[in-house]
This record gives C-alpha cells, structure tokens and sequence, in this order.
C-alpha cells in the first residue's frame, strides 16, 4: 500500500481518513505522517521480537545493512551511522588484511582488576569492541592502518540492523517496508490515535481490530500477531529436525 496519492484511493492516507471518518481539515497530513512513523517504529519492535535468526531489513533499503571504514593507527574510537539500530557484529582486518570478528566487551564483563581505559592504551591487533553511546572502542588500539585508498580495501566491517525508512509529508508512492498483507495495521493504528484524540466511540472497535496485528507480547502476554506470526516463521528454509531414540522401559 503505497503512502498517498494513488487514483483509487487506494492508499495509506485515504484508508486512515476513511477508516477515522475524518479529512485532511480535521486529519492534517502532518499529524497522519507523525502517526504513521510511530507505527512503523511498533511494527518494526515486533518484527525484531520475532525474528531472531532472520535479520531484518527494510524492502526500501537500495543496499545491504554492512557499514565500513577506514583502521586507522593510534585510533581505537569510531562513530556509529545515525541508521544503525542494532549492532550485529563487527569486524576487522589484521595488518595482512585478514578478517577477523570482533568479541563484545565492557565494564560489567572485565576481570575486577582490571580497568577499560588499560586496555585501550594497548596496541595491537584488536580483539574486542566496546559500544558507548553512539559510538565504540576497539581493543587493542590499533598499529597499523587499512584504509580504502592506500591499502584498496576499508579495514573495519559493521552488520546492523537499520533503522525503518519514515514516512514524510510530501512523500507519495513509498510503502513500509514490510510485508505487504501487514501493511493495513498503519491506517488502522492512525485512526486509532485520531479516535483516542477526539474521544470517539469507535476507538475501542478500532483497538480491537489493532490486536489482530500486534498481538499482546510487548505488554508482557503470550499471544501472537500477526507481524510476529509471519516473521517468526518465514525462515522456512531451516526447519527444525525431527530425530529418534531408542528408549529403553524399566
């Protein structure tokens, strides 16, 4: 379902007009694009609840979620991208441009006599990585420098799961970037908001019918929705083998 704009109505914004019984006075365009950013960040926090093994990824996306950069010597901190969500794993080249992946650390995970900013005064080959806010530390520092240009290859290889690619007012044929069967649960959710706001009786229905799709397990139930009902079971291609014993009565 694409954002806005399509001949038949066929639509994010006209489905939430028409499923709020509103319009675009009492409905502005700029309140539905708020609310439908914040139920792309809902779908996205189920989805990741359920797919553990399957990493995510927006169908927008033009490349794949692996961010890279320059090792440079005597440099051990480095910026994540504003894109990153989670952090999957990093890695590194050695001097000889080998790869190699990096083990999380942090304070809670040190020997007690041990201190962090010891360890990030050693050089060398790093082995570890430790995340601070938006950015992390490699330990050892690095010696040596591999750089895209000099050595034709960037030493340092981020996997993370990317933020959801948000709407914006003027935007017209993007879809959310998830299955398409789930894509109604935006409209539905927007109305919600607007018949919470205006105190509607319609709200309670539209709440109901929200439940198909979100299930309750992100307030601590154990039903599923359906996003984590098909994200859960898409990977199809690694199912779970059945095997038998002997077993032995007494």
């Amino acid at each position: 379902m694409i954002y806005n704009g399509s001949s038949t109505n066929q639509d994010i914004v006209s489905d939430t007009l028409f499923e709020a019984s509103a319009n675009l006075n009492s409905y502005p365009i700029a309140d539905i694009t708020r609310n439908s950013n914040t139920a792309l960040d809902t779908a996205v926090s189920l989805i990741l609840f359920a797919d553990e093994k399957w990493d995510f990824d927006s169908t927008n996306a033009t490349d794949f979620p692996i961010g890279t950069t320059d090792i440079l010597s005597g440099q051990n901190d480095y910026e994540f991208d504003d894109d990153f969500l989670v952090i999957k794993a990093i890695e590194v080249q050695d001097s000889n441009g080998n790869w190699k992946k990096l083990k999380p650390i942090d304070n809670l995970t040190l020997e007690e006599q041990e201190a962090m900013s010891t360890l990030t005064e050693n050089t060398g080959t790093p082995e570890y990585y430790d995340k601070v806010g938006g950015s992390f530390f490699l330990i050892p520092t690095p010696n040596y420098n591999r750089r895209l240009v000099e050595e034709t290859e960037a030493g340092l290889k981020v996997y993370f799961q990317r933020n959801i690619d948000y709407f914006t007012t003027s935007d017209t044929t993007k879809e959310p970037g998830f299955a398409k069967h789930l894509h109604k649960y935006i409209p539905l959710y927007n109305a919600y908001v607007y018949a919470c706001a205006k105190e509607l009786p319609k709200a309670n229905k539209l709440e109901k019918r929200l439940e198909f799709y979100e299930g309750n397990r992100l307030r601590g139930g154990n039903v599923d929705g359906a996003f984590i009902s098909h994200y859960r079971k898409r990977e199809r291609d690694n199912q779970q083998q059945i095997t038998s014993e002997d077993i032995s009565f007494i």
